[in-house]
């Protein structure tokens, strides 16, 4: 119950205390944009639309908000977040955390 108290108080804190915005260079969008999937077989999809990364999850996309230029939240919390990384290679790929616990996912497309 703690935990719930907890992600609830950061999710109010999300919608009423407004962050400076960060700006990520369109290269950078265009960059993280595509499916990505886990070893689990999960599969993530981003798409950019303007100066934004949209997560699709379910029928409708969801407008993520940059943190950092490599950081971007979904919903009001940050205890969910997606971290894009170009690995040695120049390949991205793509950390996922959700309540401390983060999951690694390769870009396949």
């Amino acid at each position: 119950i703690e935990s719930d108290v907890s992600a609830i108080a950061e999710d109010l804190e999300g919608i009423f205390y407004q962050q400076p915005k960060v700006v990520i260079d369109t290269l950078l969008l265009n960059a993280f944009a595509g499916t990505y999937q886990s070893a689990g077989e999960t599969k993530f999809i981003f798409s950019r639309k303007g100066n934004a990364l949209r997560f699709m999850d379910g029928a409708e996309p969801i407008e993520l908000y940059a943190l950092s230029s490599n950081t971007l939240v979904y919903g009001f919390s940050r205890r969910r977040y997606f971290t894009f990384i170009e690995d040695e290679k120049g390949k991205m790929k793509l950390q996922l955390t959700r309540n401390a616990v983060t999951t690694e996912l390769k870009k396949i497309d």
